[in-house]
């Protein structure tokens, strides 16, 4: 007779599974949680740890106008290593799934949120950056655009413009964070002006990272070689020196 795997095992791979399974980055519209755990602290990233591309779909209905938001986000955690990083990618659309036209201007904050630890040793005084590309499809009308920003810790990177066409742009700003907590959180603001047909989407692709400093490379073996020329013809001259 066949028997189940004994139950001490079952349980290890439960625990096994358990992080990959329940790991995750959130997905905020207008203070809603659609996706995940909200709000932050989400499921915390450890050093060495990541989340995959993982696909979202879902709808939202904003001043009784019906949306759609789909696409993809991921997140990575690289702090245990001292030339490491900590940052998050999202590709989001918004499309208008409406009957008509739209009576009044949408305004539509959507957030990506992720919560990392770092090691004690992992400086968070660095710059941080953040890098957005936008393109709309269908019929623009007045007052459709994409906005926003990343923030790290409730720091801002700073705003990374107001795109009422195709476009890309990136920030770098120094930020003085300290701690071996990292909260990130991009938020892109969708505009759809009054008027919107259905069908027209806006879509960012974005990323946002700590960028660390690269470490002085070549100073300190270069110091280390003119340290030892210079301490050569010292030495042998001491040495004739004791033979007289």
């Amino acid at each position: 007779m066949l028997s189940g795997p004994p139950r001490p095992l079952i349980l290890l791979a439960f625990f096994l599974i358990a992080p990959i399974v329940t790991l995750a980055s959130s997905i905020e519209v207008n203070s809603v949680c659609e996706v995940g755990t909200c709000p932050l602290p989400t499921d915390s990233l450890a050093p060495g740890g990541s989340v995959p591309v993982t696909n979202f779909n879902f709808e939202a209905v904003i001043n009784g106008d019906t949306y759609d938001f789909f696409g993809t986000y991921s997140a990575y955690n690289t702090s245990n290593s001292p030339s490491g990083s900590v940052g998050i990618e999202l590709d989001a659309t918004a499309v208008y799934e409406g009957n008509a036209a739209t009576v009044q201007d949408d305004e539509i904050l959507l957030n990506d949120l992720q919560n990392n630890t770092v090691p004690g040793s992992f400086s968070l005084h660095e710059t941080y950056d953040e890098s957005v590309t936008a393109s709309f499809g269908g019929t623009l009308v007045k007052n459709t655009s994409l906005r926003g920003q990343a923030f790290f810790n409730g720091d801002g990177v700073g705003s990374f413009g107001i795109f009422s066409g195709p476009g890309s742009n990136t920030v770098a700003t120094p930020l003085g964070l300290t701690g071996k907590i990292l909260d990130e959180d991009f938020q892109d603001v969708f505009d759809f002006g009054v008027g919107t047909l259905p069908g027209t989407s806006i879509t960012a692709i974005a990323t946002a990272s700590l960028t660390p400093t690269p470490e002085p490379a070549g100073i300190i073996p270069v110091a280390a070689i003119l340290a030892l020329c210079l301490g050569i013809p010292a030495i042998r001259r001491s040495r004739l020196v004791s033979r007289l």
